[in-house]
């Protein structure tokens, strides 16, 4: 039995214990994301809920705020996916992680 999957420690951070399935769920994640981001359909639902319409009654005014924005919000995105967790706080590596006020412990 595992427990509390998140519990505060005593110095103020937590621990994590996650199973292996459910590690494994959230190692793959990231690059499911990625694939999407990079390769996806722009019809693809998934993809229209990252990218909605800023203008739902003005066609031309979402297209045109889409060409702006888009490019940017794909590489905060990539990034934003490239900074996981990473060293001893990464819970895709470990049954039971520790980390104080997210960083590494």
């Amino acid at each position: 039995m595992w427990g509390a999957p998140v519990k505060r420690s005593r110095r103020g951070g937590f621990d994590l214990r996650i199973p292996t399935a459910e590690r494994e769920v959230l190692g793959a994640i990231p690059d499911m994301l990625r694939a999407l981001l990079v390769d996806g359909d722009a019809a693809d639902p998934a993809l229209q809920r990252l990218y909605p319409k800023a203008f739902t009654d003005d066609e031309d005014a979402s297209a045109e705020f889409h060409d702006i924005t888009h490019d940017e919000l794909l590489e905060q995105r990539l990034a934003a996916i490239d900074t996981r967790w990473s060293g001893p706080c990464d819970p895709t590596t470990s049954p039971r992680t520790r980390c104080s006020h997210g960083s590494p412990r």
